[in-house]
């Protein structure tokens, strides 16, 4: 692999591990994800996350086999076009964050940073950049979390995403506090938590909330968990987070003391 083909992957934000399993995918054919991190000596986390990115660029694509998936590459004479394609959103996403940037340096000469604490409020407007804000967050960082698994798992590769976020903070132990909610989805993640610093709530179907969300040591994330629109806001206040923070710990208090009788587990 020369280093200016290389060099041109990376530009349009194909990392290196990403173009390894492209091109490995091209020379043989369609591989179960286990098995392009075993033949690449890649973790089994980072292949799925990799093969996630390659999928949304439709230079990878997943099909069922006997009750598993298999990932194979696009045909080789569309790929310099979804490339192309790829290249344009990622110059587009990049002037909406210039964007943003300039618009929160102006507010920065408008006021005293020394005394004053500005909200930053992130849009994540595509699935790419809400996963990327979101498992910077629940891979580095201690985190609380209200979500509700029945309508955040929508996407298909849910499960093999999920076991590889258990498997890295099951090494990792950070201190986790989440509450959920009872359905089908919600016992298989209950039943694979293995850290003992990874505490869960699972309230019944008479609670509900309007969205998804994470509370990070610098941020809060909210998820929409809708495909066909924004993915969801990341807000940098400390203010804003103390509040959110305290608004989880009021829940998690109160619901901690339900009885098991009225549809709640603790773990």
């Amino acid at each position: 692999m020369t280093t200016q083909l290389r060099e041109s992957f990376s530009s349009i934000g194909i990392n290196e591990t990403e173009e390894k399993i492209l091109i490995y995918l091209i020379q043989n054919g369609s591989k179960k994800a286990a098995k392009i991190a075993q033949e690449l000596s890649i973790k089994r986390p980072t292949a799925y996350s990799a093969l996630e990115a390659l999928s949304e660029h439709g230079l990878v694509t997943r099909k069922k086999v006997k009750g598993l998936y298999e990932f194979e590459s696009a045909p080789k004479v569309s790929i310099p076009g979804l490339i192309e394609r790829a290249a344009k959103k990622r110059f587009e996403e990049t002037k909406r964050s210039a964007q943003t940037i300039a618009e929160y340096l102006s507010q920065l000469s408008s006021f005293d940073t020394l005394s004053k604490d500005i909200p930053v409020v992130v849009t994540l407007d595509t699935l790419s950049n809400f996963d990327r804000a979101v498992l910077s967050v629940l891979l580095h960082e201690n985190f609380c979390a209200v979500w509700d698994p029945s309508t955040a798992f929508y996407r298909e590769s849910w499960k093999a995403d999920t076991e590889a976020f258990l498997e890295v903070t099951g090494e990792k132990k950070p201190f986790i506090r989440e509450i959920i909610f009872e359905c089908k989805e919600a016992d298989w993640y209950q039943e694979r938590i293995k850290n003992p610093n990874h505490k869960l709530l699972v309230l019944d179907r008479r609670e509900s909330i309007a969205a998804d969300m994470v509370v990070g040591e610098k941020s809060v994330i909210f998820s929409f968990n809708d495909p066909t629109a924004d993915s969801g806001l990341q807000v940098f206040h400390k203010g804003f987070r103390t509040l959110q923070l305290s608004i989880f710990d009021f829940l998690w208090e109160t619901f901690s003391r339900i009885s098991p009788a009225k549809g709640l587990n603790f773990k």
